[in-house]
């Protein structure tokens, strides 16, 4: 019993050995897989705050870049909306934004018991600008002008720019047009100022029409066509002046407005014809005629020159009629010379829209070629406004037609700003004497010094001179007497259609 009960004491104490040792076994492996555990609890840890890191830096990436692209669009939106209502280039209101103040400056007016005055401004001498000095050039004065209107109007007042070289003027809370008044003149006072522009000097000046609230109407549409009828009103007063809406005007502006619509197929219907007038030499031979332009419309009757002329010219209409005319012309003379008539040369009125194109000089070239004319054979005739307009461009225009050999006359000479240094440097062959003098010589004595003098002065410069307007016996003898090369009148001859 005693050794068994060693025995088994022995066995239990051994088996507390093993469980003691396997326990201490387990237990090293168990704090080794705990230190194996809290390393990657630890890595992925780290992991996930590098995670949240970069995600923060992305969320914060994309907010700004958010905020930036709203900013962006809002920008986008005011630029868009800006330029829905305001001009491009001068930055002033457009004719959109200008209507909707004038609409709110009426209702203002309403309640305060004031006016309102509409100034329609067109620049004049504004194309030659673009034709001679660029369109860059043209920009800048556009920019200037609107700079001048803004300083010549109060803060409440409203300059925008409708398209071209036309603007509009509103100005509130007047009490009298004597008030409008003052503006326009300011305003005209403003842009008679020389403009420079890279280094040359631009020169124009301004028609303006006004129109009143409440006195010529009471709707902003209204008041803006009023004011742009007395504008037309003004330029057909000389231009560079100011011209205040009247009631018969409106007629006046619908008759033109059927004449332009009318004028436009005009030419495709055949209702232009071109008429000659007969010029004669000294002797009464007849050694040349003029082209001149005539309208039977369908609708108006005959037109005079004097009113679809200036019509022509403001819309552009003038260009191919004047081309017709050109080649109409070229095309009868050799006409009368296939004939056997002695006819030395045809004269051809030129627009001033014509004469400052640039492809003037082709156009010329091609209806002589066409027609197998020479140079020689063609005289055009100028105004001198045209010419004292743009001196430099019309200067190498006219050596490039004289290269030609085509004649050059300068028209109604003595009515216009007359400057005699242009004589002298341009490569002028004729000048003629405006009718006015050649109809006063018989009454004013003043009026056939003043022929004298052109006629001498002509001579002296070695040119051609040509008496308009002959319509007496005694007129005809008075010119043929001051030694005038060409007679023109109705005395002589009418203008009519051509006879072969």
């Amino acid at each position: 019993m005693l050794w068994g009960t060693l025995l088994v004491t022995a066995l239990v104490v051994v088996r507390q050995v093993l469980a003691f040792v396997d326990n201490a076994r387990l237990t090293a492996q168990l704090r080794q897989l705990s230190g194996e555990l809290e390393g990657r609890v630890q890595r992925r840890t780290a992991e996930l705050n590098r995670a949240n890191a970069a995600l923060r830096e992305l969320t914060d990436d994309l907010e700004r870049k958010v905020r930036e692209r709203t900013a962006e669009l809002e920008a986008s939106q005011a630029r868009l909306a800006h330029q829905a209502q305001h001009d491009v280039l001068t930055g002033l209101p457009n004719r959109a934004l200008f209507q909707d103040r004038l609409e709110r400056g009426i209702a203002t007016a309403v309640r305060e018991r004031r006016k309102v005055a509409v100034l329609f401004i067109d620049l004049d001498g504004f194309k030659a600008v673009n034709d001679t000095l660029g369109h860059a050039a043209g920009d800048e004065l556009l920019r200037e002008v609107a700079a001048r209107l803004q300083d010549s109007v109060r803060r409440n007042d409203t300059v925008a720019r409708l398209g071209g070289d036309e603007f509009t003027v509103m100005l509130l809370g007047i009490h009298s047009a004597q008030d409008a008044a003052l503006v326009a003149a300011k305003i005209l006072d403003r842009l008679r100022q020389p403009i420079p522009l890279d280094g040359a000097q631009a020169h124009v000046t301004g028609s303006i029409g006004v129109s009143l609230y409440p006195d010529d109407g009471a709707d902003a549409l209204d008041l803006q066509r009023f004011a742009d009828l007395a504008m037309y009103r003004a330029k057909q007063g000389g231009k560079n002046n100011v011209t205040f809406y009247a009631p018969e005007m409106n007629a006046a502006g619908t008759a033109r407005s059927s004449m332009e619509v009318g004028l436009r197929g005009a030419l495709e219907r055949g209702e232009l014809q071109v008429v000659y007038q007969p010029l004669h030499d000294l002797s009464g031979q007849v050694r040349g005629a003029e082209a001149l332009l005539r309208w039977h419309s369908a609708a108006l009757g005959h037109v005079s020159p004097a009113t679809f002329i200036p019509v022509a010219e403001d819309t552009g209409l003038i260009i191919p009629i004047g081309t017709y005319v050109l080649n109409e012309a070229c095309r009868q003379l050799a006409a009368w010379r296939e004939a056997g008539r002695p006819i030395e040369r045809m004269s051809v009125n030129v627009s001033p829209a014509q004469f400052v194109r640039d492809d003037f000089v082709d156009v010329v070239r091609r209806a002589l070629q066409s027609w197998r004319l020479q140079g020689r054979d063609l005289e055009l005739e100028l105004t001198e406004r045209m010419i004292i307009r743009d001196v430099e461009g019309v200067s190498r225009r006219m050596a490039e037609l004289r290269a030609m050999g085509v004649r050059l006359s300068i028209d109604d000479f003595g009515t216009g700003n007359s400057a005699l240094n242009y004589l002298m440097t341009l490569p002028v062959t004729t000048l003629k004497v405006d009718r006015t003098f050649v109809q006063a010589l018989e009454d004013s004595p003043g009026a056939y010094r003043i022929v004298q003098a052109i006629v001498a002065l002509g001579h002296a410069l070695g040119l051609d001179v040509v008496a308009e307007g002959v319509e007496t016996p005694a007129q005809l003898l008075q010119v043929r007497d001051l030694g005038v090369e060409r007679t023109q009148g109705f005395l002589l001859g009418r203008p009519g259609p051509p006879r072969n």
